[in-house]
């Protein structure tokens, strides 16, 4: 069991109801204040993230979305605090619709995320410097025993110095099979050179394959 798992595990069970009791202390007024600040933070957070910026590290996104998702649910249940009319009353049972389907994941959950959980906790970093910039490498793996081949996922950020963000420049999805490289390789080696005009990542395996990408 990872971290991921147990973020899974409480953002569906715990943190809704602990986001609901804490919404539930405020005033009307306070809601509103509170409420658009937060729906500002996380649409702010929302657009870098989408444009490939994140906060450094596996984590601090993960339990901003997880934070995200229980705001959203508890806003839904609360609605008609705010507003009282069909739209809301729908909002309202709709939140509590997908707040039974939480609960309802989070039980096999408990099992199941133990699996899909690896998929997000990285296994390895590699910092290195290439063609004046800094950047970071992240090794995911993602096996079963019902699957023929191991999935390998690598991330690659680059680094901006003291700046708390880095930006998503390439993700490489490799199999163990038919790629003609081998991602498990424990001795990969990285670089970023510029070629043409273009900056591209180098995957080196221990064996001397190469395997070239451009990254953005």
């Amino acid at each position: 069991m990872n971290f991921v798992y147990f973020l899974l595990e409480i953002t569906l069970i715990v943190l809704p109801f602990t986001v609901l009791h804490l919404l539930g202390k405020l005033d009307t007024i306070e809601l509103k204040k509170w409420g658009k600040y937060t729906f500002l933070f996380f649409l702010f957070h929302n657009l870098l993230f989408f444009l490939g910026f994140s906060i450094k590290g596996d984590y601090f996104d993960y339990i901003i979305f997880a934070l995200e998702y229980s705001f959203i649910l508890s806003g839904l249940v609360i609605a008609k605090r705010l507003i009282i009319n069909a739209w809301t009353a729908i909002l309202n049972v709709f939140g509590i619709i997908i707040w039974g389907l939480g609960f309802v994941i989070a039980l096999p959950g408990l099992f199941l995320f133990i699996v899909i959980s690896n998929d997000y906790e990285s296994q390895s970093k590699i910092n290195y410097a290439g063609n004046g910039g800094s950047y970071e490498t992240r090794k995911f793996s993602y096996g079963f025993v019902t699957l023929g081949e191991t999935k390998y996922t690598f991330d690659t950020y680059k680094k901006y110095g003291w700046l708390p963000i880095e930006r998503l420049v390439d993700r490489s999805v490799l199999y163990e099979l038919g790629s003609g490289f081998d991602p498990g390789d424990g001795n990969l080696t990285f670089n970023v050179i510029e070629k043409g005009g273009k900056e591209f990542l180098v995957l080196r395996s221990s064996t001397g394959k190469e395997l070239l990408k451009p990254i953005n």
